[in-house]
């Protein structure tokens, strides 16, 4: 048997211990695996770049870094007049009896498009936006990265007595930007889910830096905001985006969120002579020179996907590359990899597994009880509360 292995979309952490589950686990039950470069292009072009059988030397010691040692890409195969023809022609030639994807939601896509053609395929779920199923492989990555560098950026913040604006990845759900952000101790944080009430946002920022202000021997103070891109401004609920250009999937490419909300609280800032009249009481003001406090914003880009994974995205990822290969084992084709834990593997139909999940609002309210700033009123948190048994933590953790 052999087993054709491609990695699709953006790069993360995880990745490479996807493979390293794989090709181990396929070595174990005397399964080939043909690495295919470059994701879709790959699949294209199989039969100008034939790819390569990988061995279980070639993807050791490496679960612990990010990116795809066979590289990745974002091609949309239906919208090449050819395509699904070309691909399943060189599948066919290449003697690939299963296809396994790890990717995003569009690579899912593609592969329940392949699987409708009649290929046999499984998908190993990998977004660090952590917006299609309650675990992705990259999601625990990118958020450490994300919390790591909000963390670290409060001592220049803190420096310059600034605001900061910090944007993240996120596309159209807050996971990665809610727990970076809470994990970070940001003082706010704006989400996809909540539309941003900028009049309380702009008001709640002062409130907290002016009692910084007014609370310090030195008269220092700062203000830390986490912006996932995807977020929208609650006046006109429209995406905002620096671009209108879309990806090679039709998406609109997401982006600005940052500088959008430093320049509305750069212009309500100019605006506000309490503000001015309280830096000059505290003697951090110089009229005409330094009127208010200095907004900046800082995009982590793709610093959040490249680098070293951290632990969890290293372990979980081997685990679902290798429950992929069990699934070959056993003749379970068309799913995705929901979950491994213990001695079950968790699968879910492909376009099941794909329906988006945006942050739960319920977990916003908590961290809004701690204080933590959504750019709206708190809600309240009234949590249930419930006494469970032994046997059913097995099943949660």
């Amino acid at each position: 048997m052999r087993i054709g292995l491609f990695t699709g979309g953006g790069d993360c952490g995880g990745l490479e211990a996807v493979i390293r589950g794989v090709v181990f686990a396929a070595h174990s039950e005397n399964i080939e695996v043909l690495g295919i470069p470059n994701g879709y292009l790959g699949l294209y072009n199989l039969d100008k770049n034939p790819g390569i059988i990988l061995q279980c030397p070639m993807v050791d010691n490496r679960a612990k870094k990010c990116g795809t040692i066979i590289g990745t890409s974002r091609v949309k195969l239906n919208l090449i007049p050819d395509g699904f023809e070309k691909v399943k022609k060189n599948l066919e030639n290449s003697n690939i009896d299963i296809l396994i994807g790890a990717g995003g939601d569009d690579t899912s896509l593609v592969l329940e498009q392949l699987s409708n053609a009649g290929f046999k395929v499984i998908w190993v779920p990998k977004t660090m936006d952590l917006d299609i199923l309650p675990y992705s492989v990259g999601g625990s990555s990118a958020i450490n990265k994300i919390a790591d560098a909000v963390y670290e950026l409060r001592t220049t913040a803190r420096s310059h007595d600034r605001i900061l604006v910090v944007e993240a990845f996120g596309r159209y759900v807050g996971h990665t930007a809610l727990y970076g952000g809470v994990a970070g101790q940001a003082d706010m944080i704006l989400i996809p889910e909540i539309p941003v009430d900028v009049d309380y946002m702009y008001r709640t920022i002062i409130e907290k830096y002016r009692t910084r202000l007014e609370n310090s021997p030195l008269k220092k103070s700062w203000y830390m905001i986490v912006v996932s891109e995807g977020i929208k401004d609650i006046r006109t609920a429209e995406l905002i985006t620096a671009s209108s250009e879309l990806d090679h999937f039709g998406h609109v490419q997401l982006g600005g969120a940052g500088e959008y909300i430093v320049n509305i609280i750069k212009k309500k800032l100019k605006e506000d002579d309490e503000l001015k009249t309280v830096l000059d009481k505290n003697g951090v003001f110089i009229k005409g020179v330094l009127e208010y406090p200095n907004v900046r914003s800082v995009n982590l880009g793709h610093t959040i996907r490249s680098g070293i994974s951290d632990a969890y995205d290293a372990t979980q990822g081997q685990k679902y590359g290798a429950a992929a290969i069990e699934c070959v084992k056993r003749g379970y084709y068309s799913i995705g990899i929901a979950d491994v834990k213990g001695d079950k593997i968790y699968t879910m139909p492909i376009g099941l597994l794909r329906q988006q999940r945006p942050v739960n609002m319920e977990t916003v309210a908590l961290y809004e009880k701690m204080g933590y700033n959504f750019g709206r009123k708190p809600v309240e948190y009234r949590p249930e509360i419930k006494t469970i048994s032994s046997s059913e933590i097995t099943r949660i953790f």
